[in-house]
């Protein structure tokens, strides 16, 4: 596993983080851990045919103010 971010003070290019901390409510990280066990889910039944998904895009409660999470498939880009 790898995990990479952007810096949101600085354009620029993905860094590879050593850490991530996450600072939310309860909802907040349900939406995250629902985004997590639908990504392996979907991870295990179709391969490589599963690319990514974005927590803005299955979170409707998701604004621009929120960081995006996004979860990507190993076996397509790893």
């Amino acid at each position: 596993m790898k995990v990479f971010g952007y810096s949101k003070e600085k354009s620029g290019s993905l860094l590879e983080m050593a850490e991530v901390s996450f600072l939310a409510d309860p909802e907040q990280l349900r939406q995250v851990a629902r985004l997590l066990l639908k990504a392996a889910d979907q991870i295990e039944a179709g391969g490589k045919a599963f690319d990514h998904l974005q927590l803005r895009d299955e979170w409707r409660g998701w604004n621009a103010n929120l960081p995006d999470v996004v979860v990507v498939n190993s076996n397509v880009y790893g």
